[in-house]
């Protein structure tokens, strides 16, 4: 069952409690990185040192996605894609 699976597990289950409380008080997205890091600097009060690393030119991820293939991913994640939309977008 690959909802079971560690590697795909739906990421939500890494940011509640058992009884359905949010762990995080505040959840950052690499679309706006840079000032989420200030954010969190901000509220620590301390300074990261971040390293780009790992990095690959921008790509369009639909590139890598068909039809079925989406279909499985909004099935699996469902929950994750509700939750971050609830919490970014304030839905």
């Amino acid at each position: 069952n690959i909802t079971m699976e560690e590697h795909f597990r739906s990421q939500n289950t890494f940011l509640r409690w058992p009884t359905g409380y949010m762990i995080p008080d505040f959840i950052g997205t690499v679309k706006n990185f840079s000032n989420d890091i200030q954010h969190i600097e901000s509220k620590l009060g301390l300074t990261l040192q971040i390293e780009n690393l790992n990095t690959t030119r921008k790509t369009n991820l639909e590139e890598y996605y068909t039809p079925p293939l989406k279909k499985i991913v909004n099935r699996i994640y469902a929950d994750d894609v509700d939750l971050y939309s609830r919490l970014t977008l304030g839905k």
